[in-house]
């Protein structure tokens, strides 16, 4: 097996454990009812886990000039990927302790096309 098959294996593997713990999170009930407008006030005593799962396209156009070929148009797109698991402890109703772990990912690409003759523009 190559090396590209590996890590698309387990980036497979990755992404179902990923989302099975989110449909597991979807599936527990809420202990108490929860009002949108009221601030949630920590429990003293209790622990908190909090995961979070990002993703953020991003594409950007750029014109300039070479020299040598002439003017040119860059395409920029950028893919990005984030995940984050965080734990705090809520001392008292004020006084919270937490620690996080944030990972983050981006790939770019880019695309460079050259103006090739006739009377047109950029």
């Amino acid at each position: 097996m190559t090396l590209r098959k590996e890590k698309t294996a387990v980036l497979r593997r990755l992404l179902l454990i990923l989302l099975g713990l989110w449909g597991v999170g979807w599936a527990q009930p809420a202990l108490e009812p929860v009002d949108p407008l009221v601030r949630a006030v920590p429990t003293p005593g209790r622990f908190t886990l909090n995961a979070a799962l990002g993703y953020a396209p991003d594409a950007r156009v750029a014109f300039g000039v070479d020299e040598a070929q002439g003017p040119y148009t860059d395409r920029f797109t950028t893919y990005g990927l984030h995940t984050s698991v965080g734990l705090g402890y809520a001392v008292t109703e004020t006084v919270s302790l937490g620690a996080g772990f944030t990972y983050a990912l981006a790939y770019t690409q880019t695309l460079r096309t050259y103006q090739t003759g006739g009377s047109g523009g950029l």
